[in-house]
């Protein structure tokens, strides 16, 4: 079997499967804080585009001067530190001229979820049970926005109305359907009781910085069965996995996109609670909120079970909210070498790498 977690050498794009340490359940991790919490005081996602450029959603605190929450990028600044570059504030008409840099339009809003597909953004903002779905080009440096209503829902309803849909976690499948993860599907049984959504965005309309999609529902839930609150959603060799409660599950993307059957893959303790994690060869790196660590799972074993290798905690309390690793790439960003896992943390703050064991 082979570790997630751990000191690692660099791992080829075409050689074998990266052979790392097993993280024992007791021993200590080194991370480092890239980014203090007094810069960002909560980090919600972090994804890396296909040019290596590592962004991120979260809060900045009232001392920064841009207290509100920002889709950012993280970026060395001229001594070669890492630093913040604020791209796009959480407000639910995206930026008035369409454009990255653009003077934010609408009523702010909580970033809650985010997918990086190519040089593609997608991130959903939250405010009053009005949501904002967002595409972001950073090729082409432009922000377009759309609005979650009852109209552009399937089916659809009119008039438009705003829906019972919190998206947490996201992820784009190669086709460039994005899914999203619906928090209050247990609670108001929002777009039909699903606890995944399936997004596609339209064609552009004339109007720059407007976003055209639908949504409807993809995957069903049980909480008795699946868990509750769905939250991180990944995708991994035409499978989707999605977080709920403690467990994780799978469901298998059909090829005309349609959910087929789920199974859950990882039942977890009860009292844990998994927000996001890092898939690769049916192995995860959770992050818990509940009892707050990462956490190695090793993939299902003869009889279908997981179980937890290992586990370790960010410094100063610090709670992970996801955790990422940065692609083998020939143009991956300076400041995080290949492999390095990208942990943010919405309780406690900050942003950090994970380094290695003692």
């Amino acid at each position: 079997m082979v570790s997630l977690l751990g000191c690692a050498e660099p791992e080829e794009a075409s050689g074998p499967p990266l052979q790392q340490l097993v993280l024992a359940a007791d021993a200590p991790c080194t991370f480092t804080e890239v980014i203090a919490p007094a810069t960002f005081d909560t980090t919600e996602r972090v994804g890396v585009s296909a040019e290596g450029r590592v962004l991120l959603i979260g809060t900045r605190p009232v001392q920064s001067g841009s207290s509100l929450s920002w889709l950012a990028e993280i970026v060395a600044d001229p001594s070669g530190k890492p630093a913040v570059t604020n791209l796009v504030a959480g407000t639910l008409g995206g930026t008035q001229d369409g454009k990255l840099g653009g003077a934010p339009v609408g009523d702010a809003c909580l970033f809650s979820g985010m997918a990086v597909h190519g040089n593609l953004v997608y991130a959903a903002c939250y405010t009053d049970a009005r949501v904002a779905f967002l595409q972001v080009d950073l090729t082409q440096k432009t922000v377009r926005a759309g609005d979650f209503t009852s109209c552009n829902g399937e089916p659809s309803t009119t008039p438009c109305a705003s829906i019972d849909i919190y998206p947490n976690g996201m992820a784009v499948d190669p086709q460039g359907r994005i899914y999203a993860s619906s928090m209050l599907a247990y609670v108001n049984g929002a777009v039909d009781g699903a606890a995944i959504v399936q997004i596609e965005v339209g064609a552009h309309p004339a109007e720059p910085g407007e976003l055209s999609f639908r949504y409807r529902p993809w995957a069903g839930s049980n909480f008795i069965t699946d868990g509750i609150a769905p939250n991180g959603v990944q995708i991994e060799s035409g499978t989707l996995y999605y977080a709920a409660g403690a467990d994780i599950n799978a469901v298998p993307i059909l090829p005309d996109g349609k959910a087929g059957r789920l199974r859950v893959q990882y039942h977890g303790i009860f009292l844990t609670y998994i927000d996001d994690f890092f898939v690769r060869d049916r192995s995860f790196v959770a992050a818990r909120t509940l009892p707050g660590d990462l956490a190695e799972v090793s993939p299902p074993n003869f009889f279908g079970i997981s179980r937890v290798l290992g586990t370790c905690r960010l410094p100063r309390g610090a709670i992970p909210s996801s955790v990422t690793r940065m692609p083998v790439s020939r143009s991956a960003a300076p400041l995080f070498a290949e492999g390095a896992y990208l942990v943010t943390a919405y309780y406690g703050g900050g942003f950090y790498t994970l380094n290695r064991l003692r």
